[in-house]
């Protein structure tokens, strides 16, 4: 069983991609951050806690989402909208010391990583259209972050797909040629 991430900024069109692929690939849909054990909690942490917790918490975070991967992976091929690349990325952008055992608290690694991409300004014109902005999304623009956490994303061995004038559908064959030119085959297409 295979694990595909889908890493990116808010607002590039990786929620929409990681779902069309899943259901292309008939996998199971995993969106960080799910744990249940922390969700009556984030937003508190978001508002209040300083920056180095709040980066120890989605650490903590991605540790639970890894274990519970893991099992799913037991059965099924995974598509992971955001993994451990999302918290190390935007905390490093925001200026954390990140170590390189920060990266090993996942008990699975992916297979495959894509960081879908597109200008700026329209990812917060998708952002805004959602109709409900998060805490990261107030301040990836309030601190400039988005060209940081790009930067960032950058420094790791994943492949970059633009989402900025394609269609989802358009990115999404994009990815499967790409998978299939990795001889990527998913235990139901053969």
């Amino acid at each position: 069983m295979k694990l595909i991430v889908f890493e990116g900024i808010n607002g590039c069109g990786k929620s929409t991609i990681a779902e069309m692929v899943a259901r292309k690939m008939e996998a199971v849909l995993y969106r960080k951050p799910q744990p249940e054990v922390f969700s009556s909690v984030r937003n508190t942490v978001d508002a209040q806690a300083c920056v180095r917790a709040r980066y120890l918490f989605y650490l903590a975070v991605c540790a639970q989402a890894s274990h519970e991967i893991a099992e799913l992976l037991k059965k099924t091929d995974v598509v992971c909208d955001r993994y451990i690349l999302s918290t190390i990325c935007y905390f490093s952008a925001m200026g954390v010391q990140i170590t390189l055992q920060d990266e090993q608290v996942v008990e699975v690694n992916s297979d495959y990583t894509f960081l879908i991409t597109c200008e700026r300004r329209e990812a917060e014109r998708r952002a805004r259209e959602r109709g409900k902005l998060s805490f990261t999304d107030h301040e990836e623009k309030q601190k400039g972050l988005y060209e940081k956490i790009v930067t960032e994303y950058r420094k790791h061995d994943i492949i970059e797909i633009d989402n900025s004038a394609q269609t989802p559908l358009a990115a999404v064959h994009r990815i499967v040629e790409i998978l299939k030119g990795m001889n990527y085959a998913t235990s139901r297409q053969g």
